[in-house]
């Protein structure tokens, strides 16, 4: 049996907990779709779920990581945008230094 590597990268916002790993894949979501129901339902949450788990990062809060206006759908703050954009940077650089890895010692 073979085991391949799967390296993941938890952001934790000064004085808090790590947030749930989900979190960024909801907030790609929201940046493509533009609507936490569809981001939602890209990652198999329902809206429900999805919703819980953005609300302390939604504004009014002072770490707004995105904004919900009722009917209007979803966006990223310029706050959510930097992070999702330092996130996907990283998990690219993770990805490749995995690859490199695993070239040099072997699968």
């Amino acid at each position: 049996m073979n085991w391949t590597p799967q390296p993941q990268v938890h952001w934790q916002p000064d004085g808090g907990e790590a947030a749930d790993p989900r979190l960024l894949s909801l907030l790609a979501g929201i940046g493509a779709h533009g609507a936490l129901a569809a981001a939602a339902r890209g990652i198999g949450l329902s809206y429900r779920h999805a919703w819980s788990l953005l609300q302390p990062w939604i504004e009014p809060s002072p770490r707004a990581l995105a904004i919900l206006r009722r009917g209007e759908g979803a966006t990223l703050t310029a706050a959510g945008e930097a992070l999702l954009a330092r996130h996907v940077a990283l998990t690219q650089r993770l990805a490749a230094a995995t690859s490199e890895w695993l070239a040099q010692n072997g699968d």
